[in-house]
């Protein structure tokens, strides 16, 4: 392990859930100490205990917030950046979906959806960049969704909420970058989580994309099976790391060939 590699802080948002998890715990192995926030204390120090159960030697902090709340965020990056010495990557993976159909589409769900999937990322790395521009660089990944290139059936607030975020990414990834700072964004296909079973018929669902079609909501996957969330955190590895120290403003699908059908 680099001495490089210790020194730099990771903060992963949505660090409970299972994706935010898998991507702590990529970077966890990759050197990084790693900060934990999410609503839920229970998923936190569940996450925790994973990733130091891989990683004994990880420092990994955890944050209770909620990401809706601007002074909540803003204390968050400023304990987090205390505790670790600073922050240098920044991996807004803190997420919400459900089915917003238009003919009888709650404005509530419409306004915490986008709120949760675009604005908290926004005001995360508002809150991170002073601690960046301070250590002289760092790296911001925001996690989108296939949503925000493909049209889905009753799918308005999730995908106006993923396609902006890669906007946010494209147009920050030239803001940041006199700052040495690089955004940029994964996509990721149908991904065996919770998050699926959120659809009407889950099982039927599921099952569908495992055999790498579906027509009822027009998902295919031509490499035949569902990623599985340490699909994306390799790829988030790879964005946060040297290997991609000349990549901005850019979205990496990854999605088994699901855009291509």
């Amino acid at each position: 392990m680099s001495e490089e590699k210790v020194r730099r802080t990771a903060v992963v948002t949505g660090g409970g859930g299972v994706i935010g998890r898998a991507i702590a715990t990529a970077l966890a192995g990759d050197g990084h100490e790693i900060a934990l926030w999410d609503l839920d204390r229970g998923a936190l120090d569940a996450s925790r205990a994973s990733i130091c159960e891989s990683h004994p030697d990880a420092f990994v902090s955890t944050h209770a917030l909620d990401l809706t709340d601007d002074e909540a965020v803003t204390t968050a990056a400023a304990t987090s950046a205390s505790r670790h010495g600073g922050i240098d990557v920044l991996v807004n993976c803190a997420g919400v979906f459900y089915l917003t159909p238009i003919d009888d589409l709650d404005m509530a769900a419409w306004d915490r959806m986008l709120g949760i999937n675009l604005r908290a990322p926004v005001v995360c790395i508002r809150a991170c960049l002073p601690s960046m521009v301070e250590r002289g660089g760092g790296a911001i990944v925001n996690i989108a969704s296939i949503s925000a290139v493909v049209a889905r059936q009753a799918n308005l607030a999730y995908s106006a909420s993923k396609a902006a975020l890669v906007r946010v990414t494209q147009d920050l990834g030239l803001d940041l970058a006199p700052h040495g700072i690089r955004v940029n964004a994964i996509t990721p296909g149908s991904t065996d989580t919770p998050m699926i079973r959120n659809y009407d018929d889950p099982d039927a669902m599921r099952e569908a994309m495992l055999r790498g079609s579906l027509e009822k909501y027009r998902i295919g996957i031509p490499l035949g099976r569902l990623a599985i969330p340490e699909d994306h955190a390799a790829a988030v590895a790879f964005l946060v790391s040297d290997a991609a120290r000349h990549m901005t403003g850019q979205n990496l699908v990854i999605d088994g060939g699901q855009t291509l059908a």
